[in-house]
């Protein structure tokens, strides 16, 4: 594995994660993390994707503004929905040579999808993995809760908000993540890799998550409901991969995607939570390998 770096169009820096540099005139396939995630935490759907496409590819995994090692500028007061993610990978993505393969988990996929339908001359395909994702009726009564002041009482902004952030090393870390929360269903590796690429050394005794409680609180609370005047424009293969267990692409949302067109494809993993990524890691490689190589 080898950290770079990219950046938007104000010149801050952008990490991510890959097998080997991006090389000029080859694809790219890029992917966006989750909230409170970061790129090297998929790193290894990342090196299994290389290794499939030998070197055909590039393969990157970013880590977004406030999470991972990235530099970018934060305020989280500031942080009202995700069009800041959005407009990152925007400039971050027109910089890239060549034509891409963009893809995500949870809210990094609706970055992907948003970013897909805006640049579609230069999109090949979209992967989509439980995608953050809700019928138009369910969007429609979310931004009324937004509109009357309610979006801080979801479930997922209020644990955010009291996550402990410092710890005294990056194993005691990893031990009081496994088996618990929403690592529940990880191996000890895949806890591993975020925490190394999500956390930074203050001192000799303690360690940091980078991602901070309230970024990532903020980032939840601001949660996009308007992403299907995006996918409705997208005429560019797309698919989703999701699971069952507390998904996050509701029944609704399947319903709604599935009248869009012949251009969208659905996978769903029966035994699966919201960490499809996580749990289904080597069969996901191989389906998203086939998408992509069709």
């Amino acid at each position: 594995m080898i950290r770079g770096t990219l950046t938007n169009n104000s010149d801050e820096e952008f990490s991510y994660v890959s097998a080997r540099p991006i090389e000029k005139g080859i694809p790219t396939f890029i992917f966006f993390h989750a909230t409170g995630f970061n790129g090297q935490t998929y790193w290894q759907l990342v090196e299994g994707l290389d290794n499939k496409f030998e070197g055909s590819v590039n393969c990157i995994s970013l880590d977004q503004r406030g999470h991972g090692l990235s530099t970018a500028l934060t305020e989280p007061e500031r942080l009202k929905d995700w069009s800041l993610y959005l407009q990152d990978a925007l400039e971050i993505t027109d910089k890239l040579e060549g034509p891409l393969f963009c893809a995500g988990h949870s809210m990094g996929s609706i970055v992907a999808a948003k970013l897909s339908s805006l640049r579609q001359e230069k999109v090949r395909k979209l992967i989509m993995l439980e995608p953050v994702l809700y019928g138009p009726l369910e969007c429609f009564k979310y931004r009324l809760m937004r509109a009357i002041g309610r979006r801080n009482k979801v479930e997922l902004v209020e644990l955010a908000a009291k996550r402990r952030s410092i710890f005294g090393s990056q194993q005691e870390m990893v031990d009081s993540y496994l088996g618990r929360g929403v690592f529940e269903t990880w191996d000890r590796s895949l806890i591993q890799d975020y925490v190394e690429g999500g956390t930074r050394i203050l001192n000799e005794k303690e360690v940091e998550l980078s991602c901070s409680p309230l970024w990532e609180s903020r980032t939840f609370m601001a949660s996009d409901m308007d992403s299907w005047p995006y996918l409705r424009t997208l005429t560019i293969p797309s698919y989703i991969l999701c699971g069952t267990i507390r998904s996050t692409f509701t029944p609704t949302a399947r319903q709604a995607i599935e009248k869009l067109g012949t251009n969208w494809n659905i996978d769903i993993f029966p035994e699966a939570t919201h960490s499809l990524p996580m749990e289904q890691g080597s069969e996901l490689i191989d389906r998203i390998h086939q998408f992509m190589s069709k």
